[in-house]
Order: C-alpha cells, then structure tokens, then sequence
C-alpha cells in the first residue's frame, strides 16, 4: 500500500511540474527584441514615439515585463490565449497577435509592437 501511495504522490509531483513549466514556455515564445510605435495624446498634440523595446519574462511564471518606451515597462499578465491583462488580470489591456506582434492600450498610450529578434 505504501509503495502505490508513494508512486501516485510521485506522479501527481510530475504532473503539476510538467504544466507549472509550460506557462512559461509560453512566455518564452513572446521574448526578445521588439519595435513599438505608441501613440500618445497629450495637451492639443498627438505624439507618436518610436521605441526598440523588450520583452522578457516576469517575476511570475504567467508574466512578462514589456518596455515599450524608454520609461514605460509594465509588468503584465498573459493568458494561454495570449490576452495581456493588467494588475495580475484585473483588466486586460492588450493582446498578442500570434508570436510576432502585439497591441496594447495602456492609459493614454496606444501600442503596437513588432518583434524583430528572438530571445538573446
């Protein structure tokens, strides 16, 4: 009894190890080198800025910082279906398109991003 035990509780150890990797596979596919545009209202103008930002994984395994601009880099979450959310999913603010391009609404800001190298 105790070896069937044993082995079931080291099954069930593979298994939540094996899925908790995953998500961050999934992070890994977004990482590297990207170029933003953000669209940035302000006082009787429109800004537009042009960025050659990150993305890379964040402090959760279901995270990634992306620095859009030299002072913005936030940290957001990002579902399987690659659906960015803000404030750990409190509301979403973007969406990866595929694992190339991404589009993003943050305050103000409209982003939209075009990786152009993989992971360093």
């Amino acid at each position: 009894m105790k070896k069937i035990t044993l082995t079931l509780f080291m099954a069930a150890v593979a298994v939540l190890c094996f899925f908790g990797g995953c998500q961050k596979i999934l992070m890994n596919k977004y990482e590297g080198t990207w170029e933003f545009v953000t669209i940035r209202p302000s006082y009787l103008k429109v800004d537009t800025i042009y960025y050659t930002g990150t993305v890379t994984g964040g402090m959760y395994k279901d995270e990634v910082e992306i620095q859009y601009t030299e002072y913005n880099a936030p940290f957001l979450k990002v579902k399987m279906s690659g659906e960015l959310y803000a404030d750990r999913g409190a509301y979403k603010v973007g969406q990866f398109e595929g694992k190339d391009k991404v589009h993003l609404e943050m305050g103000n800001d409209v982003v939209d991003g075009i990786k152009i190298s993989k992971k360093w």
